[in-house]
This record gives structure tokens, sequence and C-alpha cells, in this order.
């Protein structure tokens, strides 16, 4: 093999699209057809490459199919083409590029600034009537719009004249593939396409910054440099929208084909490519920068996880989807945020710009300039007053400003803010200072060093006898600076509208901390939580009239904390979003945080997996702007753990826990500690289903932790439902003493009493555990907790064998939160989702052992996240169910289901070995290869943990024996090892 041939297979020198379309077509000179042939047969890029363009058409392969269009326009030229040579203008023609419905593209030269440019000429017949009378008019003012905008990431036009009655217009040459071809050439890693994006995004909004848009942005609109710069090229900047045809569809409308947009298009385009466009665009809608935006991330989708526009197999409408592809092509947490939300339907909920969109793709280690922008701006300062002192024409210019606001004071500030407690009211069991709190420290320092920084500078021009400002202004900024800095200390809470207006010279604004201390307790008071959220969204829509965002914030933030308090999740998703939306429109990220942290929270009660990854991975991207600073994460992991444990997301939980873990031990808190350690250990029953585990885990937990008695205290109880689950009536008892002797209000809390009940009926006396049961039922006014009530008599009379008797107990609880489905809302009591699906288990469970099975509705739990483990437990109710109905082919259906979620939380290995000897006990629905698979997959765990007796059962079937029907191995069943 040549070194040519070396550098191509190791992906180095492939060939390009055009190559290969001229190998396909039988244009390629002979000699050069051999060494293609040979760059088939040794590497398989150049394979993909020449087998894309053989099997292109115009509805799979639109871009080598233009190229294929392009190229033989090229080779039949009209007779209205111009010759090499001839002079356009001042341009001498060299050669076609390309023909099209618009007209013609010529590769020129020009002599005087001896450069290559494009001559893009327009047909005569192109426009008629008014329309050509306008052409020249539009194409000049956009051409000069153009010509303004240089930017090294767009293709720059140079000029617009006249050949004839033809417009043409010159633009920049860039010799290299478009970014569709700079693709597929050859394999990319994620990280080399998102730079080539950002590049091409830099262009796309730098244009947008010079009001244009573009209106058709995707990868065939953007060339690539043999220097690897992304140059985006065809812009569309009419604004007039009509109806057009879209094959598929009777009537879509597009924008208006007028202006250069049609002069710039690609051969065979269509004005905005229907695979790219945003849905307003689709609908003929107003479209703005923001249509490009979505564009952008559509094309950024295609390009990550490779799949090609017109056969997509990855809806971008399906944002769980998209943000898992994602995962999987390795991209960090705050760009698969970015780019799902770029992917918002509703143009509002995208990035108000594509520069806030590119921010966040930018890579981890850059820095983002405002935190540093305070150090800049003193820097300055520093600067000015060295060279004022240095001159001796002005040995007495020293600015008064940087005076107040010194080195020292900053910090001191920053630090009080990165100190503050929790807002009045909100439960602080953690004793940990307020989240996120340093970032707004760290933004409220930010506006005095530019306050600090601009009135320095007027100060020395004042001092110089060049003043910007009059004397009476100056004072009053002064003046208002030292106020401001002085009060800052005592308005922690409400600190915007003091540094807001420091560069105005009328009085600056009034603090409103009294406002906001008057809304609060106004809030609290109101005993009907609907009227005091009425009130409190009132106030806010009348602060943000008033342009007072931070008012507005808080007052959305009382409100929200409100409903998810009294479980109104309904009205805490509404409110929450319009908090972070105010957040993000204020600058202030502290406040979208916050919201988003709250948002995990509905996420978590209403067992919306895709609402958590997505507000997850915002937050994500939020802390790593900030620093992934401990006492940031420690709050957020906690929340994160909490929530995706609930959805059954084992990775995305389990690794929460840990960084809780870290984070915790990082601030030494032995509370917060604990708790994650608590949720750590938990999490191995509920999403592994490994049970002893999870109660080694929290026994050695319990044993070092210093933690708080409430917080120990809480350990102990979660201990003690490991035990109960455990029927170890011993170990319940001991955990359950131990906690109330901590923390000795517990045992009359609804959920304690519950357990003692439960534990007395463990011991033998379910008669018992039933009177208490029912006596604390009638001491209960709230509408939830006598469901959770009726759940634990149901089980005891179940486990006593009072069918009947749980039937009639459980079933009016049963249709009461009905229905059950994550995110559905329901007229009954507000209950958590784990607490409906308890509800749902304890109905299911008794279905079967009545022999009723109908009554294990699978189906409640279809829209949880696809492997999480609380299918695995309805899962198992089914397969009872498929066996009391003989329903064979449906009993392997949900022992298959449950081997995957198995195998995908990593469960204990004898769980997953009986599914495998279960299965491969189906020899009437099993070819042999699989039954012998499953079957030499349970005998290698069975071997290993010394289960000779399985062992030996399972030989007996690999030599052609049949385990007996009814040995314990003949009806392991799954309930035995999971939960």
């Amino acid at each position: 093999m040549t070194g040519a041939d070396d550098r191509c297979a190791a992906g180095d020198a492939c060939l390009d699209v055009d190559v290969a379309l001229a190998f396909v077509d039988g244009t390629l000179a002979p000699g050069r057809r051999a060494d293609v042939e040979h760059r088939i047969d040794v590497c398989a890029r150049c394979r993909a490459v020449v087998a894309a363009a053989a099997r292109a058409d115009t509805s799979s392969q639109p871009t080598i199919s233009a190229r294929r269009a392009w190229r033989r326009a090229k080779s039949q030229p009209s007779a209205s083409d111009l010759a090499p040579g001839a002079q356009l203008g001042r341009y001498v023609i060299e050669r076609p590029l390309g023909a099209g419905g618009m007209g013609v593209v010529h590769l020129a030269r020009d002599p005087e600034l001896r450069r290559a440019v494009v001559i893009k000429l327009v047909r005569p017949d192109a426009f008629t009537g008014e329309d050509r009378d306008d052409l020249e008019h539009r194409l000049r003012r956009e051409a000069q719009a153009m010509a303004q905008l240089s930017h090294p990431n767009v293709v720059q036009i140079f000029d617009i004249g006249h050949h004839g009655d033809r417009v043409f217009l010159a633009m920049e040459f860039v010799s290299g593939p478009t970014l569709d071809s700079w693709l597929i050439e050859r394999a990319r890693s994620a990280d080399d396409i998102l730079a080539m994006f950002r590049q091409a995004g830099a262009g796309l909004a730098a244009a947008h910054r010079a009001g244009l848009v573009h209106r058709d942005f995707k990868p065939a609109n953007v060339l690539v440099t043999g220097d690897g710069v992304a140059k985006v090229t065809d812009f569309g900047l009419s604004r007039g929208i009509h109806p057009g045809q879209v094959p598929g569809r009777e009537t879509l409308a597009l924008p208006r084909a007028s202006g250069i947009h049609t002069v710039l298009t690609h051969v065979d385009a269509v004005v905005g490519t229907p695979a790219y466009m945003a849905p307003e665009q689709a609908d003929g809608r107003a479209v703005d920068a923001r249509s490009d935006q979505y564009a952008f991330a559509v094309a950024l989708v295609d390009a990550l996880v490779g799949q090609n526009p017109m056969k997509r197999t990855l809806d971008v409408t399906e944002r769980t989807r998209v943000t898992a592809a994602l995962e999987a092509a390795k991209l960090g947490p705050r760009a698969r945020a970015a780019i799902v939300r770029a992917l918002e339907p509703d143009p509002a909920q995208r990035f108000a710009t594509l520069d806030a969109l590119l921010a966040e793709l930018a890579p981890a280690h850059q820095v983002r300039w405002w935190p540093i922008a305070g150090g800049v701006a003193l820097c300055g300062v520093a600067i000015a007053l060295w060279f004022v002192t240095r001159t001796e024409a002005a040995p007495a210019c020293v600015p008064d400003a940087p005076k107040q606001w010194t080195a020292d004071a900053r910090t001191r500030l920053v630090a009080a803010f990165a100190a503050m407690p929790p807002p009045p009211g909100t439960p602080d069991a953690l004793g940990l200072p307020r989240p996120f709190a340093g970032w707004t420290g760290a933004a409220i320092a930010g506006e005095l060093d530019r306050a600090v920084t601009t009135l320095g500078a007027a100060e020395v021009a004042r001092c110089q006898h060049q003043p910007t400002v009059d004397d009476a202004c100056l004072a009053h900024r002064e003046r208002a600076l030292g106020e401001t800095i002085a009060a800052l200390p005592g308005a922690l809470d409400a600190p915007w509208p003091l540094v807001r207006g420091l560069d105005r010279c009328d009085a600056a604004p009034v603090a409103t901390t009294t406002s906001r201390r008057e809304l609060r307790e106004t809030i609290a008071r109101e005993p009907d939580a609907s009227r005091a959220i009425a009130r409190a969204e009132q106030l806010a829509e009348q602060a943000r009239t008033a342009g007072d965002d931070a008012l507005a914030g808080d007052a959305l933030e009382v409100a929200a904390t409100r409903a998810v308090a009294t479980h109104d999740m309904v009205a805490a998703e509404r409110l929450l979003r319009a908090l972070a939306a105010t957040g993000e429109r204020a600058g202030d990220d502290a406040v979208r945080a916050r919201a988003l942290l709250q948002l995990l929270e509905v996420a978590r009660w209403n067992g919306e997996h895709a609402a958590a990854v997505r507000d997850d991975d915002t937050l994500a991207s939020l802390l790593a702007r900030h620093g992934n600073a401990a006492r940031d994460v420690l709050p957020i992991a906690l929340q994160e753990a909490a929530t995706f444990t609930d959805v059954g997301d084992a990775a995305r939980a389990l690794a929460a826990w840990d960084r809780a873990i870290a984070a915790a031990q990082a601030l030494a808190a032995a509370d917060a500690e604990l708790v994650a350690r608590t949720g750590h250990a938990l999490a191995h029953d509920v999403l592994r289903f490994d049970r002893e585990a999870a109660r080694r885990e929290l026994a050695a937990a319990l044993g070092t932790s210093k933690a708080s008695a409430p917080i120990r205290a809480e350990a102990l109880v979660v201990a003690a439902d490991l035990a109960l689950d455990a029927d170890d009536a011993a170990a319940t008892k001991a955990y359950l003493a131990d906690a109330h002797a901590l923390d000795p209000s517990r045992a009359s809390g609804v959920r304690d009493r519950i357990r003692l009940a439960r534990l007395r009926a463990l011991a033998g006396d379910p008669d018992g555990a039933l009177d208490d049961l029912v006596k604390l039922r009638a001491t209960l006014t709230d509408l939830a907790s006598p469901i959770l009530v009726d759940v634990a008599r149901a089980e005891i009379l179940r486990r006593a064998g009072r069918l009947a008797d749980a039937n009639d107990v459980l079933t009016p609880s049963y249709y009461a939160i009905r229905p059950f489905a994550p995110g559905q809302a329901t007229d009954g009591p507000r209950l958590a989702l784990a607490d409906r699906l308890a509800v749902a288990r304890e109905h299911c469970t008794l279905a079967v052992a009545r022999q009723t099975p109908m009554g294990c509705q699978y189906e409640l739990v279809t829209g949880l996240h696809p492997h999480a483990p609380q299918k695995v437990r309805f899962a198992l109710g089914r397969l009872d169910q498929a066996r009391q109905q003989k329903l064979d082919m449906l009993a392997v259906r949900e022992l298959e289901s449950v081997l995957e979620t198995y195998r995908e939380v990593d469960a204990p290995a004898l769980a997953i070995a009986d599914v495998h000897w279960q299965l491969a006990q189906n020899a009437k629905l099993y070819d042999e290869r699989a039954r012998r698979e499953h079957a030499i997959a349970a005998r290698a765990i069975y071997e290993a943990a010394h289960r000779d007796a399985e062992v030996a059962a399972i030989d007996q079937l690999l030599g052609g024996g049949v385990a007996p029907a009814g040995s314990a191995t003949g009806s392991a069943d799954p309930w035995a090892t999971a939960p």
C-alpha cells in the first residue's frame, strides 16, 4: 500500500463527494479511476462515500443529488454563459462553476486586487413584470447590508453591477467543500463537529447582530476552507412570506424568494429547506433569528448522531430521545441542555440570541467573561491612576470612585452573599448556606466594578477639563455609589434595585426590600393557597410591567414555593417556568437555578423523567459556568438524586448520590453526608433490587456518622423500612426504638404509626395492628393520609388471608387517585407518584392473590422511564397473572423485560440467574440455541455462588433431560430475590 493509501485508510485523505460522483457517473479520467478503485478496496470510508453517491436521488440524498445536477449543468453550459476571458466589469471570467434556475455561477479574477472571486450572474428572465423592475433595487440594498458584514465566518460580498440587462454579484471565493461534504468525508469526533459548528454559528450570529436573518441555514450553505474555517453563505434577507408548494404537503408557507436570497441559493435548493425548518417557518408564521437558531440545532443534532436529514431515525421533536442520543455521542450535560432548548417548538422558549446558545456550546474549560470583568475593570482603573499620577500636567487627577470600592470591600461583599442563610420560612434541616447566593454576589460585584470604572473615567475627564457629564450629575453619581456600597451588606436579600441605575443623573431607584418582606408576609398569612398564589402572580405581573424583574421573580418564587408545599404541581410548574424565564431575562443565574431545583421536585412528584433530564442538564450547565463549587453542587445533587431515584433512572440517580456524598465531605457537612449515604444505600434496594447490600451500606453509614439527632433518626427509619420489607421484625423494632429516642416527635407522625402497625402485624398480632390503623385513620383530616393507611391495612389483611376484606378496604382508595400514569392530573387527593404506585402495586398483588389477575394493570406505569425498576415490579405481578392464566408467551415476554432491566441496573447476579433459568425451561417457546444460552448463563452464576442443586438441574437439561416440574429450580420465583 502506498503512502497516500496509508493516509486514506487512516482517514486523512479520503475521497471527496465530487470525485465519487464523477466515478459513479463515468466522467472520471481513466488514470484516476484506478486510484479510486484501489481506495474502495482498502478504505471503508471511501466505500461509504462512493456508495452514497451511487444511491443518491432527490428524495434521499439532496446534497449529493444537487452536486450531480451541478456537475451536469457545468458539463453542458448554456449558450448565454460567459466564455473564459470575457470581461464583466473589472472582473475577468475564468470558468463556469455551475448553473441553476436563477442564473450562472462563474469563477473570475479581479485584476486590480489580484484575487479570485465568485460571480453570480442573474438570468434576465428570472423575474418578470414588477419583480424584474424591483430586482436591482432590492439586490443593491441587500448586497450593501451584506457587504457591511465583515466576519471571518461569513462569505463576503464585494460588489454588485450590471452586465447588459443582467445583474451580477461578486463574492469571496472559498476553495473547499460544503459542511455536509466535510461531515461525510471521514469520521469526525464530537469535539471536531462542535468546533466547526461553533464557527458557523459565529458567522450566523454576526449576521443576526447586523439585522440579517438567513432563513435557510443548513450544512450545504456552509463552506469549509482548506484551513478548516467555516464560512456561512447564501443569506436570505427578505421578510415577506408567501405560500409555496413543497412535496408531501399541499401548501407550506415559505420565505418569499426575493432579493439576494434567490440569487445566492444553491442549484436545485428550495428556499427554506423543510428538513431544517423551524415550526413557525413551516407554518407560515413570522420568522426571526430564533428560527435560524432552530435550524442550526437541527443540523448539529444530525451531524453529531450521524443521520441523513431526509431519512432521520431520530426525530428532533422527541426531546428525550435526542438527549439520550447526544449523551451517547459523548456530549456533556451543558451542551445537551443547550441543544434541546434550541429545538423548542415555541420560539419564546429558545435562547434569546444565537450568541447565548454558542456560549453554552463553548468548551467547559473556557472561562465566562463576567466573573473576571471586575478584575479587568479594577486593573483598568489602576492603570489610569498610574498614568494620571505620572503626568506632570495633571498630578491631582486621581478618581475618588476606586477609593470606595477596594479589593477588600469586594471580597467581603462576595463572602457575605456566599454565607447567606436560607430565606425566612424555608426549611433548613441540613444547616447549609443559601444555594447559589455566591453567584448573585459575584454578579453584584461585577455591576459595581463597571460602575466604578465608568465613574472613575468621568472624574479623570473632569479633572483634565474634558468633562463628559456636568458637575451636578457627577456629584450625584459619586454619592449614589457610596450609599449603595454602604447599604448592600444590609440588603443582601434584595440587592439588584440598589446597583441598577448608578450611571443615572437623577434619583437612584429605591430598594424595594420592605415591599419584598411585606410580600412574603402577606402571602404567608393568606390561609387559602389558591388565593395566595393568585395574589403573588398578580404582583409579579405588576412588577414585570414596571420593569422590576427582581421583584417579579421574588413574587413568583414565593408563590411557587407555596404551590409546591401544597402539592399543587400544575400551578408550581407554571410559576417555576415563569421564574426561570425571569431570571434569564434579568441575567440572574441564581434565580434560574433555584427555579430549576424546584422543577426537579415537580418532576419527581409527577414521575416525569424527560422533564427531569432536561432541567437537570440545564442545572449542570449553570454549575459548570460558575465553577462547580461544592456548596452549589450539594443541593443540586441531593435533589437530582432523589428525583431520579423516584423516576427510576438508576445510572443518573446513583451518580448523583455519589456527587452529593463527595460535596458533603468537601464541606464537612455531617448531616448532608448522612442524608446522601442513606439515599445511596436505599437506591441499592429501590433501583438494583439488592436489599441486603442496601442494609449493609446503611448500617455502615450509621456506624460512622456524626450527624445531628433528627438526621440520624431519619436514617434509622429508612433502616427500619428495609428490615420491615425483609420481614425482620427484631431489627425493625430496634431501629424504630432508636429513631424515636433520638427524635420523640416522630412517634406521633402518620408514617411512623403506620410502620409500628405493620411491625405489630409482622410480630404476630395482625388484629391489634388493624385496630391501631383504624384508630389512626379516624384522626386524620387531610385527604391523602387515609389512603396510605388503607394500603397498610390491605397488606396486613392480604397476608392474613382475608382477601375479600383487603379488597373492600383498598378499592375505594385505588379508584380515588386514578389515573396513575406519570404527569396525568387526578381529581382525587394529591399524592406523589411513588405513593400512587404503592397503591397500584398492592392492588395488583391482591388481584393476583384473589385469582382475578385482570386487576393487575401494568399499563399504569407505561409512562415511566423505559428502564424504571417500577416496571419490573409490575412485570413480576404480570408474570404471576400469566402463570395463572397459562399464558406462556406473555410469561416469557415479562421475564425478558425483567432480565433487560436487571442487566441495565446491575441487579444481583442470583436474581439475573433465576430469570435466565426460568427462560431456559420454556422449551416450547424457545429454539434450542436460545434455550441453551439462557441455561449456560444461569449455570455460570449458580456455580460461582455454590448453588449445587441448580447446577445439577441445569446439567440435566443441557444433557437432554428436563428439570422436574414443581422442583425448586423449576418454579423459581423472581419475588424471592427481588423486593
